[in-house]
């Protein structure tokens, strides 16, 4: 019996025969675990890094408080946490310890002040070290909320590269109009955490509480997905889509092999990869054209370095036809990657000055999250155009809004079979 299964759809199932250009192919690779199984929960090892920084004072770190109080309340005794809190410098103010008296931790929390100073990579680097003692079986998550700019960004980034190496999923929080969300975002991709907009400090809760509850089913481990490709096609990017997007950057031990180190894999739900193909002519028949592997561990069912592989078969054609039959789950998580981009770059054109490029940009990016059901999405681009129009500019709330929520995944329900 196997843990996992690997599905992989093309969004078209057939190309064009010799005679045509080369073509794009997209790629949806679902990784299912079979619930059947008895994958188990693993220990949670957590580090909460909160900026108290003077601009924190009053309502914000009131809700802070009450977030990391809620989060220690939803862990159980088999868990770890570590709290830190930074400003000019990190303090660890309760080291990492398993959650079995947990008034250690309220006792802490209520004792928080806000001061002077914003180095956030302080808090990261103490967060780290925290989560370095912790044994491989364990979900390692760092959970990082902070309300304004940091001195020394590039060590930020440091740190966040140290975490991917080290396959520590770091969710990262901002509130107000003056943290830096490209920082953010970049943090959270390059580890494949979440990237929270916090629009008012009430909906700190919600999000804290998600991010653990996420944590709590994973069950699969040291996950490594590879690509490897036949020869003469190309791979022009890869992302994660579900639960996020998020970009990935893949390591390439030769010309066709692509391997990017995942971590940690739902076991309730399926995670699900995109890759954009570039297929070679040939002649008509059906042609291998990749081959995806996942390497993964399952430590509740002692499980390790165990493989689990698929073929992707596209058949050239020369009836045009055919070419009509298109998968519209893998085009709706393309579109949400395409959504991003635009987003992305939008905020680009309109920190240039040139107001009617980036409307141009969101105004595509809204008829594709349109287009998957994103109501949430939608009206949040409708409102930056409307500001874009009115005065030629996005307010920082509604910039951070969209360009963190893009990498937020609208499911998308699988095609009827027939």
């Amino acid at each position: 019996m196997s843990e996992i299964g690997l599905e992989c759809r093309l969004a078209r199932s057939y190309t064009m025969a010799e005679g045509t250009p080369d073509a794009t192919a997209y790629l949806l690779v679902k990784v299912i675990p079979d619930r059947a199984a008895g994958i188990g929960r693993l220990p949670l090892n957590i580090a909460l890094v909160l900026d108290v920084s003077a601009s924190m004072s009053g309502e914000k770190l009131a809700c802070a408080k009450e977030a990391a109080s809620l989060v220690v309340q939803s862990l159980t005794k088999d868990d770890w946490l570590s709290l830190i809190v930074f400003n000019g410098r990190a303090k660890s103010i309760v080291p990492r310890r398993r959650v079995d008296d947990k008034n250690v931790f309220f006792s802490q929390i209520r004792d928080m002040d806000a001061t002077n100073g914003t180095r956030m990579h302080t808090g990261m680097s103490a967060a780290l070290k925290e989560i370095g003692l912790a044994s491989p079986a364990m979900v390692n998550r760092i959970l990082l909320f902070t309300d304004g700019e940091t001195e020394e960004e590039e060590k930020c980034l440091d740190c966040a590269r140290e975490a991917a190496q080290t396959r520590v999923t770091t969710s990262t929080f901002g509130i107000g109009d003056d943290y830096n969300e490209e920082l953010l975002a970049e943090i959270s991709r390059a580890t494949l955490g979440g990237a929270y907009a916090v629009r008012n400090p009430s909906e700190m809760k919600d999000h804290f509480l998600r991010e653990v509850q996420d944590a709590a089913t994973i069950g699969i481990t040291n996950a490594s997905f590879t690509l490897n490709l036949a020869k003469g096609v190309g791979l022009e990017q890869m992302h994660r889509v579900v639960p996020n997007i998020a970009g990935l950057d893949p390591r390439a031990p030769d010309s066709r092999m692509y391997v990017v180190d995942i971590g940690g894999l739902d076991a309730t739900q399926f995670t699900g990869f995109f890759a954009t193909l570039l297929l070679p002519q040939r002649p008509p028949g059906q042609v291998r054209v990749a081959q995806v592997s996942l390497k993964y561990d399952v430590p509740s069912l002692q499980i390790k370095d165990k493989t689990e592989k698929s073929d992707v078969i596209v058949e050239y054609t020369t009836d045009r036809d055919l070419l009509g039959k298109v998968d519209r789950e893998v085009m709706g998580y393309f579109d949400q990657i395409e959504a991003q981009r635009l987003i992305a770059e939008a905020a680009k054109a309109a920190q240039a000055g040139n107001a009617p490029a980036a409307t141009q940009k969101l105004t595509q990016a809204r008829l594709l999250t349109q287009r998957i059901g994103n109501v949430a999405m939608t009206q949040n681009l409708a409102q930056a155009i409307d500001e874009l129009q009115r005065q030629g500019t996005v307010s920082p709330g509604a910039q951070k809004t969209i360009r963190l929520g893009s990498s937020h995944t609208v499911r998308l329900e699988p095609p009827k079979q027939s």
